[in-house]
């Protein structure tokens, strides 16, 4: 299981205390004190997780704002059928993992942190980076979280990772652990934000909806002031009541045309909606064993 997260640089001070474990005082039960000196960081650059940052963006371009996000969590914890394999086993599973995620997202240099908590209840791989990509504009490399995980990296995320782990680790990497597409955290408020738009949007389809039922009163009005022929299947009516019937038939063709084009429009969005909600529960069903390690700033 993974799942992602973005950080400013507010945020990252909090991060740091929790993945370096900078104080013996914490506030998740489930961090075992007397086996924090098992944990062990990937990355091997000086520092602590606050230090590489700031080094790092003394080489890239960043704009100074206090919501720019400048780092980002990946999070992926140790398989099921890893957690009784022996050590050795899954010490390579999060080498691999690392090694997989550094190529991604642009090597070590970006690399801010990669510690491997095993003083937790479920072991698991805090990989934070810096996003940079590079600005053909402006020929150099710059921050943008925005660019680095967008929407298609993190649809492919989850298959490419089991792939590549399938591939290095055959022998104990078997089952498989990331299935469907993964959701950044942030992106919840996106998908409640789209859940309202379509609900305002099917009450105003609604409220069309029922301009049908004042044209059905017309006709029915029209139909009492019509006389048939006796002769042939002519039908002859007051010119007012003429005048209302093609008025009513020229404003339906348009009111339909119109209905159509929003309802179509309508169940694509539901149907968009509907693929993201379901992810978003998977999302939120994995993330129900991890709500205490994610929680860093308690």
């Amino acid at each position: 299981m993974a799942h992602v997260q973005k950080f400013t640089r507010g945020n990252l001070n909090g991060l740091s205390i929790h993945l370096d474990r900078k104080t013996d005082h914490h506030s998740n039960e489930e961090i075992d004190p007397t086996k924090t000196y098992l944990n062990v960081d990937l990355c091997q650059k000086e520092g602590d997780t606050l230090s590489r940052l700031n080094d790092r963006l003394k080489e890239v371009y960043c704009m100074k704002r206090d919501d720019v996000k400048v780092g980002c969590n990946w999070i992926v914890t140790l398989p099921k059928n890893l957690k009784e394999q022996n050590e050795s086993d899954q010490q390579e599973f999060f080498e691999k993992t690392y090694e997989f995620l550094s190529e991604r997202y642009g090597g070590e240099k970006n690399v801010l942190s990669a510690q491997v908590h095993l003083d937790e209840t479920t072991p698991h791989l805090h990989f934070v980076f810096t996003p940079v990509v590079w600005d053909e504009k402006k020929q150099r490399e710059k921050v943008s979280a925005k660019e680095v995980l967008n929407r298609n990296d993190l649809q492919k995320f989850h298959g490419e990772l089991d792939t590549f782990l399938k591939k290095e680790l055959p022998n104990i990497y078997k089952d498989g652990i990331l299935n469907g597409e993964t959701i950044e955290l942030d992106s919840v408020k996106e998908i409640k934000k789209y859940a309202k738009q379509i609900q305002e949007k099917k009450e105003d389809l609604s409220k069309e909806l029922e301009l049908f039922s004042k044209p059905k009163k017309v006709v029915e009005q029209v139909e009492k002031a019509s006389k048939k022929s006796l002769f042939g299947d002519k039908v002859t009516l007051p010119y007012s009541e003429f005048e209302k019937l093609k008025t009513l038939s020229l404003s339906g063709i348009k009111l339909k045309t119109q209905l159509d084009q929003v309802s179509e429009a309508s169940k694509k969005d539901l149907t968009a909606l509907r693929k993201d909600v379901d992810l978003v529960e998977q999302e939120k069903t994995e993330l129900k064993g991890q709500l205490q390690q994610a929680n860093y700033f308690r």
